[in-house]
């Protein structure tokens, strides 16, 4: 399998910016599980799946004015109820929250390249995404085990991200926790 983190540092070493869309919340019967990613470059093909079909289709609908946009990032909710009497395929029949944060290399660079070189040595790693962000963590930081690596750093303390990390992979207030990578 190819890894996600690999392509995702080719597109911003050139200079490229993405949209990583996450699932972080599902209720009833939905095709991907909490954490999955997908890579949305502003040109070319998404890669990383969050399910297919209609309701990436979906996500991609409202990824791509985040390029425009400047602004921070937000969760929407992809609705796979569908009425049965459409001409839709691939109903689920739940609802995921998926998570769209807008990833520049000037700001995230250092960032996916710390989770590429993670994914590559296959050491467990997670990532950190401040939706509703609180004081000092308010953008992707990433960890593993109880070693904080501040692969960012924009104005944040160590201690401070520390203390909002308390453990890998544990829900944090505030914070959007995805699988390990």
């Amino acid at each position: 399998m190819e890894n996600l983190w690999d392509r995702a540092e080719e597109l911003l070493i050139a200079g490229q910016p993405f949209v990583l869309a996450t699932i972080i919340r599902t209720r009833g019967s939905v095709p991907r599980e909490v954490g999955a990613k997908m890579v949305v470059p502003r040109e070319g093909h998404p890669f990383g799946t969050i399910g297919g079909g209609c309701g990436e289709g979906e996500v991609l609908r409202r990824a791509y004015p985040l390029f425009e946009q400047n602004l921070p990032p937000r969760v929407v909710e992809v609705d796979l109820t569908g009425d049965f009497d459409q001409d839709e395929i691939q109903v689920c029949g739940g609802l995921m929250d998926v998570a769209l944060d807008l990833w520049r290399s000037e700001e995230h660079r250092e960032l996916v390249q710390a989770l590429a070189e993670a994914t590559r040595e296959r050491r467990p790693a997670a990532l950190l995404t401040a939706i509703n962000p609180v004081d000092s963590l308010s953008a992707s930081t990433i960890c593993w085990h109880q070693k904080l690596l501040v692969a960012q750093s924009r104005g944040r303390d160590a201690h401070a991200s520390r203390a909002a990390c308390c453990r890998c992979c544990a829900h944090v207030h505030g914070v959007s926790v995805g699988r390990k990578t």
